[in-house]
């Protein structure tokens, strides 16, 4: 199979459901063809993982390494790249303290030289760095100087479980993935990908960069960063369809001219459930979406935008920028802003992009309280453009009721105040991030002055944001918004019922 057809990858997106229960199913695969043993923690020695990988490279089909006890805990450094060219699955998860692998910001972890899939479990890859410029758009992850992955280049599908990239980069022009890179679908599960960075004009993907899907579930993705011309996706650039369930993209940021999407950019498809997008950021001229850039249909149910910012001349969409049709159900935009004069859009800003019109569909859902402008939903098209349309039902919109194309009713329009509590864990159970990381999907309360509260619709839904435990209908009427329940303004945090 030719390497170029890794960037003609198409696959079959199922519904969230079943990527998500995909994932989950990663934890129990099935013993593999032959099962190595690490038995040092040195690099180029017998028994090393260096070593073992290359047993594992001249044993057919899908191997496993584990890990001897005593290494539990304990970090290898690495002189060079470890080249893997079959399947493979590195299981760290007998370890109470897990494996933690580093470049010593001198070369990449992994390169998976052939479209073959690699799973990592109970991993941490970090200090990870790739430096050139990259002229191909052919993925060659056996050469070292590729910028493609600062921890792991991948040509084929890439699996982490419970494991962690951190603190990895790559730079250069048309550097794609600080944390990691994938020619093929990407399926992450309770990990972290935090601290990475890319540089350089059009280096897209700060923690990761995946060129089919990329489907997320209990995922803290943070504090990672791209700079550029066109540097795209601080947190992660998914050239194919984004789903996160239960996930965080927290403080994530682009700089450059064009850089969009602070949190995330996604081309196609964007679905997420039970998820917070917050503080993250732009700054640059047309940087657009603070917190991400979704290009076609884009859902949130049950989830949480705030708290994101884009900072240049005609950077628009505080919240997110997307381009084509968006549905928010029992879902909260506030509290985002476009900070320029010339900016627009403080909380969504819709392009309509193959001008077949699209429509923003808020249903039971907070779009309220964006930037001191209070433009909380605007279009390059101006109002009766008719490229792009809003309906809504019993929500609570920010804007002038004349912007609303379709009332439902229920509605609670021209309000720019939805009175949430700050930003906090709210006694959630939905963790994210690693087993045992201690974090969670944070939410906003309702204030007890908030008119969110019993003015909503459950559209179906038997929890609020915050998963189990957190009934999607308290006190007889569902509220408005990704939150269900009231916060004392003197307990910050503390959750009661309506």
């Amino acid at each position: 199979m030719s390497k170029a057809r890794l960037y003609h990858h198409t696959s079959q997106i199922k519904p969230l459901a079943s990527a998500i229960a995909a994932c989950l199913a990663l934890s129990a695969m099935p013993s593999q063809a032959a099962t190595f043993t690490v038995n040092s923690h040195a690099d180029m020695v017998a028994g090393s993982l260096r070593a073992v990988i290359a047993s594992a490279n001249s044993s057919a089909g899908a191997d496993t390494i584990v890990f001897n006890s005593a290494l539990s805990g304990v970090t290898l450094t690495l002189a060079s790249q470890i080249d893997i060219s079959d399947e493979l699955t590195i299981d760290a998860s007998a370890l109470a303290n897990g494996f933690t692998i580093s470049g010593n910001n001198n070369s990449r972890v992994f390169g998976v030289t052939e479209n073959k899939t690699l799973t990592l479990k109970n991993l941490t890859l970090t200090q990870g760095r790739t430096t050139a410029d990259t002229t191909t758009s052919v993925p060659d992850c056996a050469l070292a100087t590729f910028t493609r992955g600062g921890a792991i280049c991948a040509e084929g599908d890439l699996n982490l479980i419970d494991s962690t990239i951190s603190d990895s980069s790559t730079t250069g022009s048309n550097a794609y993935g600080g944390g990691f890179f994938a020619g093929g679908l990407v399926n992450l599960y309770k990990s972290n990908i935090s601290g990475n960075h890319t540089e350089g004009e059009h280096s897209s993907g700060g923690g990761f960069f995946a060129v089919g899907a990329a489907i997320m579930n209990h995922i803290s993705i943070s504090g990672n960063s791209t700079a550029g011309e066109n540097a795209r996706g601080g947190g992660f650039f998914a050239r194919d369809t984004a789903f996160l369930g239960n996930s965080s993209i927290l403080g994530n940021s682009t700089a450059g001219s064009d850089a969009n999407g602070g949190g995330f950019f996604a081309r196609r498809f964007s679905t997420l459930t039970n998820s917070t997008v917050s503080e993250n950021t732009t700054a640059g001229e047309d940087a657009y979406g603070g917190g991400f850039n979704a290009g076609r249909n884009t859902s949130l149910i049950n989830s949480t935008v705030s708290e994101n910012t884009t900072a240049g001349e005609g950077a628009n969409g505080g919240g997110f920028v997307a381009y084509s049709d968006v549905t928010l159900k029992n879902s909260t935009i506030s509290q985002n802003t476009a900070n320029h004069v010339m900016a627009s859009g403080d909380g969504i800003y819709l392009i309509d992009y193959v001008r077949s019109g699209s429509t923003l569909i808020l249903n039971s859902s907070i779009l309220a309280g964006n930037g001191a402008d209070n433009f909380d939903f605007r279009t390059p098209y101006g109002l009766g453009g008719g490229h792009v349309s809003l309906d809504a039902t019993n929500s609570l919109f920010g804007d002038a009721a004349a912007e609303v194309d379709h009332d439902n009713g229920g509605n609670i329009l021209n309000n720019n105040n939805p009175a949430l509590a700050p930003l906090a864990d709210n006694s959630c159970t939905i963790a994210v991030g690693t087993i045992g990381s201690g974090e969670c999907v944070q939410t906003h309360g309702l204030l007890a002055s908030s008119p969110a509260l019993n003015a909503g619709a459950d559209n179906g839904l038997t929890t609020d944001q915050r998963g189990t435990g957190f009934p999607r209908v308290v006190g007889g009427q569902a509220d408005i918004g990704a939150f269900e329940g009231q916060i004392s303004a003197s307990t910050p945090g503390d959750c009661t019922g309506d």
